[in-house]
């Protein structure tokens, strides 16, 4: 303002009565280039907060789909994307078995990798306890969400097993550690229109897959879900009219494929934690009792896969040239973990790492778990921090490509001693090539939090045969074994027998 008082003052002075033509022509101009720097001011500062406000929405998404997987044990199945506004099946989940015959409205079905089947749609707001304005991005755009079917269904497993979805780079490279390994994605179609649908459910512009003359078009590859599973991601962005790719694409990061035998372990030392508290007495429900086992207990049911689990860990570790140590225990202490490790003494199972090791037999291995797990009975509170503390102290660290790794198998959140969480970030200081798993019986979101602050993984079950693949996607297993000798599922504690006796 001051530079425009001055060219008026120098008119005055020069003994103009008014503002001279040339001098309102100079004046207009200089408007217009501050008009023009700040509308493209506007337009950059409007561009980032879209973008930033796209990244903070799908982030709380995918919040409420992992803890919608805790509670449930399984994805949801997409709502539509048709579906009007204050209408019975907007935001809702389509389906409760989303492989069922048939594909409801607004959702779309097509083959993924192996045969798998993949549903797209919009994000089932409502059932995750979301607003419902939450169904469209910043540009007023319906989220796409699109999940592996098979992991939407009750009762399915979720345990880090490839999804069906495949995710290409802006060049047509696949993006991730396996081809078409990815469970989920979710993303926003940003300001590009194509294949896009709006707020109200109706179709902005029809999918087009290849731009004028030729050539595939960039968002083309998300928004012809009808078609394949094959989706797009680039950090390139660009507003070019002739392939317009602005998404904001998110997906679960996918484990890499179980392991093939090839001589090397891919951990070193394991412990397994079992919570041995009182509330594992409780019976889980007859439906989660493994096949002949009436009436169990959730300790019955850990028992029942750990001797199946266990000795499998033992056949798989000798089979290697790298060995490492097994090791076992239960809640021994409470209150600190010096108490626990006075405890502890030496909960190694196996050591094959010890001179003049001879691997043991399969029914030497039997009767020694047996021993154990006769003697591991509910009772007390759950002090899961600080047994996890005194199992990193035995175990020490692993290495960058053999990591350390305790599988915690519970039913319930720590009440006594170190809280977990707290444990888990001491330990990812302490020990950074040490993992926890967590194999949950009931869902603790906050466990979850606990497994991957040290880069492990959470499971989630409340049935037998789940419980055993969960087991085996958290140790790699190699190879399979068949015992010679079929476990004989004992009641514990000194209940006396076996079940059907």
């Amino acid at each position: 303002m001051k530079f425009f008082k001055r060219i008026l003052d120098r008119n005055k002075q020069a003994g103009q009565s008014g503002v001279s033509l040339i001098t309102t022509s100079f004046m207009l101009m200089v408007v217009s280039l501050f008009l023009v720097g700040g509308l493209a001011m506007y337009k950059t500062w409007n561009g980032f907060r879209l973008t930033n406000e796209t990244a903070d929405n799908i982030e709380q998404i995918q919040r409420a789909l992992r803890q919608y997987v805790v509670e449930n044990g399984h994805y949801p199945c997409p709502a539509s994307l048709t579906a009007a506004v204050d209408t019975p099946t907007f935001g809702v989940t389509s389906a409760d078995v989303c492989t069922a015959p048939g594909v409801a409205a607004g959702t779309f079905r097509t083959a993924g990798r192996d045969g798998r089947t993949v549903r797209a749609g919009a994000v089932p707001v409502r059932t995750l306890g979301l607003e419902d304005s939450m169904i469209t991005d910043p540009y007023n755009k319906r989220y796409i969400y699109a999940v592996t079917e098979v992991f939407a269904d009750t009762g399915s497993i979720i345990n880090g097993d490839l999804g069906a979805i495949e995710i290409r780079d802006g060049n047509n490279n696949n993006a991730t550690a396996a081809v078409g390994n990815i469970v989920h994605t979710l993303y926003s179609m940003g300001s590009d229109d194509n294949g896009a649908y709006a707020y109200n459910g109706t179709l902005i512009q029809a999918c087009q897959t290849n731009v004028a003359g030729g050539g595939a078009l960039l968002s083309g590859e998300n928004c012809d879900f009808s078609n394949n599973a094959v989706f797009r991601n680039t950090l390139s962005k660009s507003s070019s009219q002739n392939n317009s790719f602005t998404q904001k694409v998110s997906y679960a990061t996918a484990m890499t494929p179980p392991c093939v035998n090839t001589g090397t372990s891919p951990y070193k030392d394991v412990a397994f934690l079992l919570d041995t508290s009182g509330s594992m007495a409780e019976d889980p429900g007859q439906q989660y009792c493994p096949v002949g086992m009436e009436g169990c207990s959730r300790m019955d049911l850990a028992r029942w896969a750990l001797r199946r689990v266990l000795p499998t860990r033992i056949y798989n570790n000798k089979e290697t040239v790298d060995a490492g140590k097994t090791l076992f225990t239960g809640f021994v202490g409470y209150g600190s973990t010096n108490t626990v490790l006075s405890k502890l003494g030496d909960p190694t199972f196996d050591d094959p790492t010890g001179t003049g090791y001879t691997p043991p037999s399969e029914t030497a291995v039997n009767s020694s778990l047996e021993g154990k797990l006769q003697n591991m009975c509910p009772s007390g509170s759950t002090p899961l921090g600080i047994h996890m503390e005194a199992l990193a102290t035995r175990m020490g660290d692993g290495t960058s490509t053999q990591p350390n790794k305790i599988i915690v198998l519970s039913d319930g959140l720590s009440n006594n001693g170190a809280p977990p969480l707290t444990v888990a970030k001491n330990l990812k200081k302490k020990y950074p090539n040490l993992q926890v798993d967590i194999i949950d019986l009931v869902g603790n979101n906050s466990m979850k939090e606990v497994a991957e602050e040290t880069g492990g993984r959470y499971f989630r079950t409340n049935n037998p045969a789940e419980l055993i693949q969960q087991f085996e996607a958290a140790l790699k297993l190699c190879k399979t074994t068949t015992p010679a000798t079929p476990p004989v599922d004992k009641r514990g504690c000194g209940s006396g027998g076996s079940w059907g006796q």
